[in-house]
């Protein structure tokens, strides 16, 4: 193989390689389309407006308002000091609407029932307001 076949062949591994997506790489997507198309976005970095509602059920973003429970997509959270964070001095008594941002992921759950299912692994919260119905 030539010198320059052996760089080609670098070059196109080296773009070929995957790195860590920021929140300026991330997929802006409505929130309804994120719940229609979480499959599709395995593994993307998301950022949808949306309202954040913490409740007995778990955490999940839906539409603002909404109670169509096919429009929710369940979020991980694995630090809530990001919901600290952008609450400031706000109480939470109602949902939290703002830009939610995060990686899609698939993961194995022990409840409802065990099996696999899809999250957003929220990474940032930005321009957090409470709704209030």
């Amino acid at each position: 193989m030539s010198t320059a076949t052996q760089r080609l062949a670098l070059i196109t591994l080296i773009g070929s390689i995957a790195l860590p997506a920021s929140a300026s790489d991330a997929i802006r997507i409505d929130v309804h389309d994120l719940a229609r198309d979480k499959t599709a976005l395995l593994g993307k970095h998301v950022t949808a407006h949306g309202c954040l509602v913490i409740n007995i059920h778990g955490e999940f973003i839906e539409p603002c308002g909404s109670s169509n429970s096919r429009e929710i997509t369940l979020v991980e959270i694995r630090d809530y000091k990001l919901i600290q964070k952008a609450l400031g001095r706000l109480d939470l008594d109602s949902d939290l609407e703002g830009d939610f941002s995060g990686v899609i992921v698939e993961e194995s759950i022990d409840w409802p029932e065990p099996g696999k299912a899809i999250f957003l692994r929220l990474e940032s919260i930005n321009g957090i307001t409470l709704n209030e119905p």
